[in-house]
């Protein structure tokens, strides 16, 4: 399998519906999240409506305006919730879009990965990550998985396009029965490691992440970051394994903040303390003259101000979510380059300190 790789070991990952960015048009897109450093996360389901919209002939990213970029298809959206398996054969995807509720069979979303041009396509991702004994829901789960990978070879694969695949232990858990352990078939392409939690303790989505992006050493490891934390927990395991191939950090949080009026602010250069979220629905920021978050350098930072995004929310302005969104990548891109730049550094330094340098950057504390 030919695996291309994006230059940058952490790559953005910007979720997408059928018709693009939510929020952001193209220029803008461009403008905060360059695709030397991105890469459009499509669901299947709406790659299947993008492409009875578009045509055949036509990949995703020329139909949405964004041909230079390079598409990631999953089959779930990380905005809707985990995907579900159709009930009757336990082979079908089901899933939620603007337009309702749709089912791909494995050979449908192997043409929607074929036809949306897609770089790589992530399978089903319900793999048993855990060390405790699985739940009942777990196993049915990872049932479905397999069941689904069988499915998609026996069609014949995806046919040119890189597959990643979650990974599966090397050996059935102690409580697990070995005879029902479900076969997946090998990821040469890398992995993914998007399990959600099933009521399993915290402690084991953090060694399933740790887990796979040791396994992935000089592939691709694709992940969901669905808040800040999990994105800075994501970019420490990356630089404390070593990991030089490419991580896709998938972040959905940006969108979400920015949809309730919630901007990311990072500490200035240099300067201690933590991030925090600024709440612009707020009365009180009224009157306020301060950019968005003081020390950023985004456009909406330069020309814009607390009060005045203040007044576009309390008016229902609708750019006024596309200022708060573009703010808040700006912020997630800062993190992501840093901790590119401390990957280039091979620098060894505890998860206190790395989190330090990923929110304040290089400079001295004061």
């Amino acid at each position: 399998v030919s695996v291309l790789y994006w230059p940058r070991m952490f790559t953005l990952g910007l979720p997408v519906s059928a018709a693009g960015v939510d929020l952001l048009p193209p220029p803008t897109v461009r403008r905060v999240a360059p695709p030397t450093g991105a890469a459009l996360v499509l669901p299947a389901a709406e790659g299947q409506l993008a492409i009875r919209a578009a045509g055949t002939g036509v990949p995703f990213g020329a139909f949405v305006g964004l041909a230079e970029y390079p598409v990631v298809l999953v089959p779930r959206s990380a905005h809707v919730g985990n995907h579900s398996s159709a009930p009757a054969s336990n082979a079908a995807l089901a899933a939620e879009t603007g337009a309702g509720r749709v089912a791909l069979k494995p050979e449908e979303y192997v043409a929607v990965a074929e036809q949306s041009g897609a770089t790589c396509v992530v399978g089903m991702h319900d793999a048993l990550p855990c060390d405790q004994a699985p739940s009942r829901k777990r196993l049915m789960a990872e049932s479905r998985t397999a069941t689904w990978a069988q499915c998609i070879e026996t069609t014949g694969g995806y046919r040119g396009v890189t597959s990643l695949l979650p990974l599966r232990p090397a050996a059935p858990h102690p409580q697990e029965n070995p005879k029902d352990a479900p076969v997946f078939p090998s990821s040469e392409g890398g992995v993914c490691a998007l399990s959600t939690g099933m009521g399993e303790a915290p402690s084991e989505g953090r060694r399933y992440l740790r887990r796979c992006i040791e396994h992935a050493r000089s592939r691709r490891c694709v992940t969901w970051a669905h808040s800040l934390l999990s994105l800075v927990d994501t970019l420490c395991t990356a630089l404390e394994e070593g990991q030089a191939g490419n991580v896709i950090v998938a972040c959905v949080f940006p969108f979400q903040l920015a949809r309730r009026g919630m901007a990311i602010e990072l500490p200035k250069e240099g300067a201690a303390g933590g991030p925090r979220l600024i709440d612009l629905w707020d009365p009180a920021l009224e009157l306020d003259t301060s950019p968005l978050a003081p020390g950023c350098t985004c456009m909406p930072c330069r020309r814009h101000t607390r009060g005045y995004v203040h007044h576009m929310l309390r008016v229902h302005e609708m750019n006024a979510g596309q200022l708060v969104y573009e703010h808040n990548l700006a912020a997630v891109q800062l993190m992501l380059r840093r901790a590119d730049a401390l990957a280039a550094e091979k620098a060894k330094l505890d998860r206190q300190e790395l989190c330090r340098v990923l929110f304040c950057g290089r400079g001295t504390n004061t």
